[in-house]
């Protein structure tokens, strides 16, 4: 139920209002002076101030600069007849919502206090998604272990101290480039400004212009209406330009332009648009091998590259792999309700000798997986999407897998001895109790105490 403050000093007048508001189910929560309603503002979550006309004008542009004082975002609504210019700019600077002429029908005025309240709502919701993006896009929450990683974040951090105007993002599909760009918006000056995603590969070639730029009513057969590009719905935050590689050659010629110029012009438009933005470009190609073919221009390239960062595949920073799976391991616990603690000693291997086509996004969706099908507290080599185990050199240990029901035991192709065989299949009996020596002595049909032995021996606990 929206709360609305009513401030109004007539007794009358604001009986009168407080039963109508009532009916139409908000709460009312009353004042009969500036100095009630600034404490009223103090003690409740106010959606709304529905501000009497019998006051001073003086005493309301006070009143207004207090309100911004506290609640910058407050909606406030005034049923009043002619105003003076002094107040009415003072107003507009104070967030008040409307004017409503005091001559209008009662309902009149409610419905302009219901769309005020869907206005505040719109705005908490706003205001609630950028608080989540910019906690889930925090610098310190990317995972970066490894030393290539590491240079990525400080590269990143330069960019975002600054106020470079073009950033280059390159590296093989999945490597976390969108993550990347968001990072950089959500951690710099522009948070506040919109983060605008382009997939230029989903734009048809014919409409590209049109998408970024904008167009005016008429300007072709289908314009029955003026529309906002890209471009201008993005001024003083980002763009994020996905699948740079596929801009058509033509609209790269008008969008160096824009680099240029720092302005564009809708499709029919007359007039120029100043622009502020911060265009991150993102590609799984080789640009410069793109430009050498023909299929990109040079000049555009330079353009967008003024600060490139390359993000590596995961193959070649292996020690971000085991902490990445933690990381979406307890992300989708929370998702699925699950409990997953970790991973298995032989899945953990499985995992850090893949080679990772799909790189980070590959492995977020195996760990989501992995976290869906495991019945207890750990990932098992069976939860994981692999058809085979992996081959080993001379000497390795064993490992016990499940197949088709059936339990099977890869191993060395020589040099194999039963302690190796023993320690597999001891090390998989625990494992597959989640180290319940209770449960894995019964799996492996000797006593606790003979376990605990063998344990000893294999280094499984100290001695």
């Amino acid at each position: 139920m929206p709360i609305v403050l009513l401030l109004e000093n007539n007794d009358i007048v604001r009986i009168f209002w407080e039963k109508f508001f009532r009916a139409e189910n908000f709460e009312v929560i009353c004042a009969a002076s500036f100095e009630d309603a600034i404490q009223r503002t103090k003690e409740y979550p106010l959606d709304l101030i529905f501000l009497g006309s019998d006051f001073e004008d003086g005493s309301r542009i006070q009143f207004l600069k207090q309100i911004e004082r506290l609640d910058p975002q407050m909606l406030i609504v005034i049923p009043t007849g002619p105003i003076g210019l002094e107040e009415e700019l003072m107003a507009l600077e104070q967030a008040v919502y409307d004017f409503a002429n005091r001559a209008l029908e009662v309902n009149d005025l409610v419905v302009t206090v219901k769309d005020a309240l869907e206005l505040r709502a719109m705005k908490k919701e706003t205001m609630a998604r950028l608080l989540q993006e910019c906690t889930e896009y925090k610098f310190e929450n990317i995972i970066a272990v490894s030393k290539q990683m590491q240079d990525v974040l400080r590269i990143t951090a330069q960019v975002i101290s600054s106020d470079a105007t073009t950033v280059l993002l390159q590296g093989e599909s999945g490597t976390g480039k969108e993550v990347l760009a968001k990072a950089i918006h959500y951690n710099s000056v522009r948070r506040n400004a919109p983060f605008v995603e382009v997939s230029c590969a989903a734009i048809p070639e014919t409409l590209f212009e049109s998408e970024l730029f904008g167009y005016e009513k008429g300007a072709f057969t289908d314009a029955k209406t003026s529309k906002e590009g890209l471009l201008s719905v993005a001024n003083g935050g980002t763009v994020f330009l996905d699948e740079i590689s596929e801009v058509p050659l033509m609209a790269q010629i008008k969008l160096l332009k824009v680099l240029e110029e720092r302005k564009i012009r809708k499709l029919g438009g007359t007039e120029d648009i100043k622009l502020d933005i911060r265009i991150i470009s993102a590609t799984n190609k080789d640009l410069q091998a793109e430009v050498e073919a023909g299929h990109f221009r040079e000049d555009l390239y330079y353009r967008l590259s003024v600060f490139p960062i390359y993000l590596p595949p995961l193959r070649e920073r292996p020690k971000d792999i085991l902490p990445l799976v933690q990381h979406y391991i307890e992300q989708y616990n929370s998702l699925c309700h699950k409990n997953v603690k970790g991973v298995s000693f032989a899945a953990m291997q499985l995992l850090l000798e893949y080679d990772w086509p799909g790189n980070v996004r590959e492995l977020r969706n195996m760990v989501e997986r992995a976290v869906i099908l495991a019945n207890g507290n750990l990932i098992l080599p069976q939860h994981l999407p692999f058809d085979s185990h992996p081959q080993f050199d001379n000497g390795d240990l064993p490992i016990i897998g499940r197949r088709n029901g059936f339990l099977t035991l890869t191993m060395p192709a020589e040099n194999v001895s039963l302690e190796s065989v023993e320690k597999a299949f001891t090390q998989h009996a625990l494992e597959t109790s989640e180290w319940n020596q209770t449960k894995a002595a019964a799996w492996l049909g000797i006593s606790r105490y003979a376990l605990r032995t063998r344990m000893k021996n294999f280094g499984f606990m100290e001695n």
